[in-house]
């Protein structure tokens, strides 16, 4: 099975579609604030495509998406970047996300992220698979060099990434 969490008006096909109101194509009404009505490890899949910083705790959402995912399952999250107006301009966003924010889930220590595995805590784990950042659309019309400069001081300079997609599989 394939969950797409928070899908609000754009249900994707092939997909069970979970929102927390009964929209056109929603499959499955759902707080994602609570414990999920999805079996445990019955998930290949998770999409939660600008769902996350809508959630009140993530370590809860990272949490049932270990409990319901199968083991190698991959969970794809899309937010917008920490410190981009997408994200400080929404009222419903509970807080600023970064790829850094996914660090203590890893698996093994990953310096990509500046981050440390919390080993010995009880936290749910996960193997990083890949990440993708979106520039803002006047970085993209920049000289490559410029671009690439503007990605490396990304946290210090406000709007310079708009997005952000993190995937990582259960282990």
């Amino acid at each position: 099975m394939k969950y797409n969490l928070g899908c609000g008006l754009n249900p994707i096909q092939g997909y069970v579609n979970v929102d927390y109101k009964a929209w056109k194509g929603v499959d499955l009404v759902m707080d994602l604030n609570k414990e999920w009505n999805i079996p445990g490890d019955s998930a290949d899949e998770i999409l939660a495509s600008h769902v996350i910083e809508h959630i009140d705790s993530i370590e809860h959402f990272m949490r049932e998406s270990h409990r319901v995912l199968k083991l190698d399952g991959l969970i794809v999250i899309r937010t917008p970047f920490g410190n981009s107006f997408d994200a400080m301009c929404d009222f419903t966003h509970k807080r600023p996300i970064y790829p850094e924010t996914f660090g203590s889930f890893f698996q093994e220590d990953n310096t990509l992220f500046r981050t440390r595995s919390l080993q010995e805590s009880d936290l749910p784990k996960f193997k990083y698979v890949s990440s993708v950042v979106v520039p803002n659309w006047w970085i993209m019309k920049k000289p490559k060099f410029i671009h690439n400069l503007a990605c490396k001081f990304r946290n210090y300079i406000p709007n310079i990434i708009q997005h952000f997609e993190i995937q990582m599989k259960k282990v």
